[in-house]
């Protein structure tokens, strides 16, 4: 399983918990007062000394697009170079000697030359390159990068607006965590969140390694849905619920950005990158170009998503099988959860907590007279000297978020996998909400639970 998650944000900011590293990353900046750096050693690319042409193959993007910055320098006209600090959880500042050009590629270094004195008093600085404008909206989106292996780092490409958790805050993420670059992390932010209590990550486990080789990672954004491509190939999409009155789908202008930045080492982001150790030799994030089309200008691969769910046996009578994981819309964890997703299994813990527990969102989907919700659980649960007890809960669109249509109470949970059959029948037709939690006063759990079903 993939040990990358993203719960942690929300564990940071306040909120019932889980969340991206929307974070601080990418709140407006604010200039540093600082001398003027120094001069930062460059990680220069294997590639050909003269300027690559942008390759269209396995991209989203194949015709000509609106903007196309090719990394052959800078174009201080329509890009900018970051020279102020972010807070919580960077453990870098951004300046501009850490974002160069050659070979026809850029380069985001991390290095400490200079720190701490010269960076804001953080013990290492590196590059962040974005968009002057901020007015890009619908479209489609794509960069061809390398990220950089080593726990603790996150090499990035995303749109942002806003204040993190706030009602501004608008952002489309891909992600690739130092720790496992076999895999990418996927998210997206609309009017904060809720505060970051509305999770929307996804892991996608890749057939290549990401810090190996440079791949195109691409998003087309509309009013209604955001589809992730790697390579031109659809990966995955969110979609609008015309049902709930959130937005779920970011809306208005953003800029475009890259970063590349190590994590503090506070544990609750060590436990989502690992720990940061530094070798004394720099580190660089590559670009070879970044590319934006608007939505009327092109076309992307003709694709469409998995079917949501198995069709019903023709002639039978017989429900087809409807999985939580092709309905899905977020997922959220809370009271000190640590939740995890990976190929299918959600993987979920916590530690001397009080009721943790978490969620997964359905969108008020018909259930077409389903009468079961099935899943496989194992792992175990442990109680310091009160009580402890692992529940599942349905809760039905016409619910509030406290009190559910049906609930499991217990869940046995064991070493070695068993299914789990709750009974819905005449208490459900639309779900919203499939909830896990540790009843406990002050608990502890690691679970496993996958196949989550409704039949």
């Amino acid at each position: 399983m993939s040990d990358v998650s993203g719960f942690f944000k929300t564990l940071l900011f306040g909120g019932r918990v889980g969340g991206a590293v929307g974070c601080s990353k990418k709140t407006e900046p604010k200039e540093s007062k600082k001398p003027a750096p120094q001069s930062k050693a460059q990680i220069s690319p294997k590639a050909s000394t003269k300027p690559n042409p942008t390759p269209t193959s396995n991209a989203l993007i194949t015709w000509t697009p609106t903007l196309i910055q090719e990394m052959n320098s800078h174009d201080s006209a329509k890009w900018q170079k970051a020279n102020w600090s972010n807070g919580f959880p960077f453990n870098n500042t951004w300046q501009p000697d850490n974002v160069t050009f050659r070979d026809g590629k850029m380069v985001l270094t991390l290095d400490n030359k200079g720190c701490p004195s010269s960076c804001d008093s953080k013990p290492y600085a590196s590059g962040e390159y974005r968009t002057l404008d901020e007015t890009y909206n619908y479209g489609y989106y794509e960069a061809r990068m390398k990220a950089v292996t080593g726990k603790g780092l996150v090499s990035s490409f995303f749109v942002y607006t806003g204040k993190w958790g706030e009602p501004s805050h608008q952002e489309i993420d891909f992600e690739i965590l130092g720790r496992n670059c076999s895999a990418v992390q996927l998210n997206h932010y609309s009017d904060g969140n809720e505060k970051g209590t509305i999770h929307n990550e996804r892991i996608v486990n890749l057939s290549f390694n990401a810090c190996k080789e440079f791949h195109n990672y691409g998003f087309r954004w509309a009013k209604d849905s955001i589809i992730w491509y790697i390579d031109g190939k659809e990966v995955h999409r969110a979609t609008e619920d015309p049902n709930t009155p959130r937005q779920e789908i970011p809306k208005g202008n953003t800029k475009i950005m890259v970063n590349f930045w190590p994590g503090v080492t506070d544990k609750k982001i060590v436990d989502w990158l690992g720990l940061f150790k530094y070798s004394g030799k720099p580190l660089g994030a590559q670009y070879d170009w970044i590319k934006f089309s608007p939505l009327d200008k092109g076309q992307p691969p003709a694709q469409t998503a998995p079917a949501p769910s198995t069709p019903a046996v023709k002639g039978s009578g017989a429900v087809g099988i409807l999985r939580v994981e092709d309905i899905q819309q977020s997922s959220f964890s809370f009271n000190g959860g640590n939740l995890s997703e990976s190929k299918g299994i959600y993987s979920f813990s916590a530690d001397h907590a009080r009721d943790p527990g978490f969620g997964i969102l359905t969108g008020n989907r018909d259930l077409a007279g389903r009468k079961l919700l099935k899943f496989e659980i194992k792992g175990s649960t442990a109680k310091h000297g009160g009580y402890a007890r692992f529940i599942a809960q349905i809760y039905s669109d016409k619910d509030n978020d406290y009190t559910p249509s049906v609930s499991l109470d217990p869940v046995a949970v064991g070493k070695s996998w068993s299914e789990a059959v709750v009974d819905l029948r005449g208490k459900i037709g639309q779900a919203k909400k499939v909830q896990f939690l540790l009843v406990t006063d002050k608990g502890s759990c690691k679970v496993e639970i996958k196949n989550i079903r409704f039949e």
